[in-house]
């Protein structure tokens, strides 16, 4: 590894040598990563709180219950973590454990890099933690509706927005935090469902429903590059690259708002070609603005 590593690199390149059971010398450490010896206690002592660490002088190594506890996963959703950390309104040490669990059982889910630059959403995060980790239900008022009990799944942030996932009588359900209000944990739990678990986990976003949209849009040879080099549009798939050089694609959605922005965004060098719903909306939008 070369000198002057980020932190994030630094972080789970240690990581990941303590986990599989090294004991590591701080001297050495800091002539590698190009560091002086207090940035490196820093993140022993700090950064790395969470993790039961021995010292002994100048080394220090995983204490020998938690050594391989940590999956690949783990390790990179940390490094993600130490990557973005105005992402989260704090970053203590029970904070990252929270991050630093089997995905499924974590009660956090990043989607997206920017953040949501809103400290007050500190005690709603740690409110619905507690009753995530605890299968709780809640109590809350969200835009002017009351729900009297909530079966919370997840956090979620969504391109920088925290969410809850929460199912709803039988309807999976996403709840933006700063617009939640009045929210009591309740004294009865419920038994979380790996099937819901599963769908948040796997939806493009936070739009949840059993059911799928198709939509098929052609994009001109001059944006589909941006296309090639990742997925722009929720569950992307390539149907076709056109001799031109642009490219016909399906996406698949929960909602038509889930995608209807995106190729206003995208207009004119993106075309609807599949179902006449999406493209009459977004014809209609685009009317709208026009004749302002």
């Amino acid at each position: 590894m070369s000198n002057k590593t980020t932190l994030a690199d630094r972080l789970a390149d240690i990581l990941v040598r303590l986990n599989s059971g090294e004991s590591l010398s701080m001297s050495a450490l800091a002539e590698q990563y190009g560091v002086n010896k207090r940035t490196l206690q820093r993140d022993i002592n700090a950064r790395l709180a969470f993790l039961p660490i021995d010292k002994s002088g100048d080394r220090f190594h995983l204490a020998a219950a938690a050594m391989g506890k940590l999956s690949n996963q783990d390790i990179r959703n940390f490094s993600s973590l130490v990557g973005v950390s105005q992402l989260f309104p704090s970053l203590d040490a029970g904070f990252i454990a929270n991050i630093l669990s089997n995905t499924l059982a974590s009660p956090y889910l990043i989607k997206g890099y920017h953040y949501e630059d809103n400290p007050d959403l500190r005690q709603s995060l740690d409110k619905l933690t507690r009753a995530i980790n605890a299968h709780h239900c809640v109590s809350l008022h969200y835009k002017g509706k009351a729900y009297p009990r909530l079966a919370p799944y997840r956090l979620v942030n969504n391109k920088g927005i925290w969410y809850l996932a929460a199912v709803d009588e039988t309807t999976l359900k996403a709840f933006q935090l700063s617009a939640i209000s009045n929210q009591l944990s309740l004294p009865d739990t419920f038994e979380p469902d790996p099937a819901i678990q599963r769908a948040i986990e796997e939806a493009d976003g936070i739009f949840f429903g059993s059911e799928r949209l198709g939509v098929t849009v052609k994009v001109s040879a001059e944006v589909a590059s941006y296309f090639q080099r990742r997925s722009l549009l929720p569950y992307q798939e390539t149907i076709e690259t056109l001799p031109d050089g642009g490219m016909i694609l399906r996406s698949e959605v929960h909602h038509p708002r889930q995608i209807i922005p995106l190729i206003k965004y995208w207009a004119p060098e993106m075309e609807v070609l599949d179902p006449p719903s999406i493209d009459a909306a977004v014809r209609a939008d685009l009317t709208r603005y026009l004749s302002r």
